[in-house]
């Protein structure tokens, strides 16, 4: 989330100060390049989190439809079905 906040004030503040038609070199070039760099960067990290939010959403999909691996164990030869977790004693 700061990364965004980042790039966002990044993108706001460079494009507030380009004045292409500036014989000042931060506000003709500088700036104009700035600009780019946060645009791109922005752009990049969109795209990376609409796939990961499409990973993680094809992900939940496909593992509710498939069995745990973890249902029985098989040891020797012996099968266990999962076993008592409940933590009581004698």
């Amino acid at each position: 989330m700061l990364s965004w906040i980042f790039t966002l004030a990044g993108l706001a503040v460079s494009f507030a100060y380009i004045d292409l038609d500036s014989s000042s070199f931060i506000g003709a070039l500088l700036c104009p390049i700035i600009f780019t760099a946060f645009l791109i960067s922005a752009v990049i990290k969109f795209r990376n989190s609409s796939q990961s939010e499409t990973y993680v959403g094809s992900s939940i999909s496909s593992s509710s439809s498939s069995s745990s691996s973890m249902d029985s164990w098989t040891v020797s030869g012996d099968s266990f079905s999962g076993g008592d977790c409940s933590g009581g004693g004698d």
